[in-house]
Parts: C-alpha cells; sequence; structure tokens
C-alpha cells in the first residue's frame, strides 16, 4: 500500500469507517511499536491529521480488523458474525 490508499475496518459496511494510509515506517523495537513494519493511518470521518500505526502483517488477515478493499471487510465481518453466532455469543448491533 502507499500513500492515499484506504483501508477499511472489518465492520464498514454498517460503519463506513475507513482510513488513509498516509506513511509506512519501520520499526527497530526500541520505541513503543514492537519491531516491524508499519502503515500510519488517519481516520477518514475525523478532520485531523493525527495517525496512528497498524502493523503491514495485519492487513487482510482472517483474525484481521483492517482490510484492502470493503468486499474483503464485507467477507471478513460476516465469517466473525458467524464464529460468533457458532460459540453462542448473541449480538444486538446485527
Amino acid at each position: 500500500m502507499r500513500p492515499g490508499d484506504k483501508l477499511y475496518y472489518i465492520d464498514y459496511e454498517k460503519s463506513g469507517d475507513s482510513y488513509t494510509v498516509m506513511s509506512s515506517m519501520q520499526s527497530d523495537g526500541t520505541g513503543d511499536l514492537p519491531k516491524g513494519n508499519y502503515y500510519m493511518i488517519k481516520v477518514d470521518s475525523i478532520q485531523s491529521l493525527k495517525t496512528f500505526p497498524v502493523p503491514v502483517k495485519s492487513v487482510d488477515r482472517n483474525d484481521g480488523k483492517y482490510f484492502s478493499t470493503p468486499e474483503k471487510a464485507k467477507e471478513a465481518y460476516k465469517k466473525y458474525k458467524e464464529h460468533l453466532k457458532k460459540i453462542g455469543v448473541k449480538t444486538h448491533f446485527g
């Protein structure tokens, strides 16, 4: 992903939560972030340039929260809801 690309939260279809990749960075693990590569993203629904890190390796994972397309987010959310149903967790929000 490059600056300007979008990430979509797992419940994007319901919430509309999307994020813009502002930059990428590598952490050596000496600061607050564990060692690894990160996208610095901002919330699209907030008029702020404040960013926060998302590990590159966590995007588009079955157990992840951030996805590179709305379709991938939708599919992950569907699987998540099926999993909750299977283990007997009732949801009040769809």
